[in-house]
């Protein structure tokens, strides 16, 4: 088929899932779960679900299967609001701080949140990619024998497919970031280079009064249509290669020294370097 051959000349492997001709998948209430042990299946999931699609689809990968809100709305941060006055100030806080290591101003309060968020600042940003490969990377980032205090982390990468509708872009960044009115995908200015080199796109999104940050997938707060991938755990390491072999890897995404010093690491690591 056109997926198989396509995957095949970007040297990925087709025999964990063609051989039968099928995709895994599982239903979670109204929303399939897709398994994938590969990422030739992978693509050929996306190109299935979304065949008859023309829009733009972006992506987000994550190396456990939480909830799409907000670094902000997640623990620990959401217990420490308090701290600061508010979001606001937590910006003005960077802002003072980080000023003195740009090459140029951020233009307003819209590119300071985008530099922050590459950056680790909890917001209330959430980060999209329109490359699939780019978030496949990034749900299998993690080592799957990765322990958190002793006990083994059975985590779930997972993948998120989204194809918005026109509503459901944010086109003028004229208002302040902190007064939307509802949940919206934004098109970034590229005002740093991981943003450029990771395809990057953000949702912006809405604090409620009492219910704080809803989850991205909620059906209310969106048009579009969202699909969710699942990685099984034991092919981690496979899809890391694959994707390394595509030229999806920790130094062309991070375009710095720590992006290459983590890349070489990780290779050394793998006994995929050889000292002389």
């Amino acid at each position: 088929s056109e997926n198989i051959e396509l995957s095949g000349r970007f040297g990925l492997d087709t025999n964990c899932w063609a051989k039968n001709g099928s995709l895994r998948e599982a239903t979670m209430g109204d929303l399939k779960k897709r398994e994938i042990t590969c990422a030739s299946e992978f693509l050929a999931h996306i190109s299935r679900d979304f065949a008859d699609e023309r829009g733009l689809i972006i992506f987000r990968g994550q190396s456990h299967d939480w909830k799409l809100v907000p670094k902000i709305a997640r623990t620990p941060y959401q217990e420490y609001q308090g701290s600061f006055k508010d979001e606001e100030e937590v910006l003005d806080f960077f802002k003072r701080r980080a000023f003195p290591h740009l090459d140029r101003v951020p233009a307003s309060d819209w590119h300071w949140l985008f530099i922050a968020q590459h950056h680790g600042v909890p917001t209330r940003l959430l980060d999209w990619t329109s490359n699939a490969l780019v978030a496949l990377w990034f749900a299998v980032r993690t080592d799957p024998n990765t322990t958190q205090q002793g006990v083994q982390d059975n985590h779930t990468p997972t993948v998120w497919a989204f194809e918005p509708t026109t509503d459901d872009w944010l086109n003028k960044l004229e208002a302040s970031p902190f007064d939307i009115q509802r949940t919206q995908v934004v098109r970034p200015v590229h005002v740093t280079e991981r943003i450029i080199a990771q395809s990057g796109y953000f949702s912006i999104h809405k604090r409620y009064e009492k219910k704080g940050f809803i989850s991205f997938d909620e059906r209310l707060l969106l048009e579009g249509e969202i699909e969710k991938y699942c990685v099984q755990r034991e092919n981690i390491h496979r899809i890391q290669r694959e994707l390394d072999r595509c030229g999806i890897n920790e130094s062309v995404l991070f375009p710095d020294l720590a992006g290459v010093s983590n890349y070489v690491t990780w290779h050394w690591a793998r006994g995929h370097l050889t000292p002389k």
